[in-house]
């Protein structure tokens, strides 16, 4: 008995590893159109293990919904700012600055603006590719966008424009590593990008500048300058 329960487990193992040949068709098994439950009525349909195929064959992975990819920017953003601190208009407009330097209030819009066209970048690479595929680059894209929250505490609140230099050219690298990465996957998502490392590259000479020129205080007005 012992011999006869051995040898139906090994011929049903046998039997889900290779494929299903009934009539004159041959069938994967756990297709949707297999019904023989002698040898695929335990396993669930092919649709339901891994996702519906798209007809070039690739199974999509289960990633959060698009509301999610535009939000997740737009929250680092948020964070970001609310960690700098409440005095950040008035200690730019503190700041010696060039005659090219935009106001503060351009900031706010720019930024929500650029956190829409990564969060929309980041849904066309994640619908678009498997887990394997794009696990590693969402790692590079995560990574960027800590590092873009990061800097404008240390810029602000911190107040330390040097450190917020390295730290934004690291971001500009980071960037254009993951624009790399979805030019592999997706032109479109990875040019959404290209405003997004414009506005950093702004971003980092204005930067440089203002640690230029502010490196001593600022004279007092009764003070002449030399």
């Amino acid at each position: 008995m012992g011999v006869m329960l051995a040898h139906s487990r090994e011929s049903r193992q046998t039997a889900y590893q290779g494929s299903c040949k009934r009539g004159s068709t041959t069938m994967r098994h756990g297709a949707t159109n297999c019904t023989h439950p002698e040898c695929c009525g335990d396993l669930p349909p092919a649709a339901a293990r891994n996702g519906p195929e798209r007809a070039d064959g690739v199974t999509p992975a289960h990633w959060p919904e698009p509301a999610v990819c535009l939000l997740l920017p737009q929250a680092v953003g948020a964070v970001s700012a609310l960690a700098a601190g409440r005095g950040v208009p008035e200690y730019y407009r503190s700041l010696r600055k060039p005659s090219w330097a935009p106001p503060a209030r351009v900031f706010g819009p720019a930024w929500s603006s650029l956190y829409a066209l990564t969060g929309v970048s980041s849904w066309i690479v994640l619908r678009t590719r498997t887990r394997r595929t794009v696990t590693p680059t969402l790692g590079l894209y995560t990574a960027q966008l800590a590092l873009n929250g990061l800097w404008t505490p240390l810029f602000f609140r911190a107040r330390r424009p040097h450190l917020a230099f390295v730290e934004i050219v690291v971001l500009w690298v980071s960037i254009a590593l993951t624009m790399q990465r979805f030019a592999r996957i997706s032109r479109p998502a990875a040019l959404l990008l290209l405003p997004y490392l414009a506005w950093t590259t702004f971003a980092a000479v204005l930067n440089f500048e203002l640690w230029r020129r502010n490196r001593e205080p600022a004279p007092r007005p009764y003070e002449a300058r030399p």
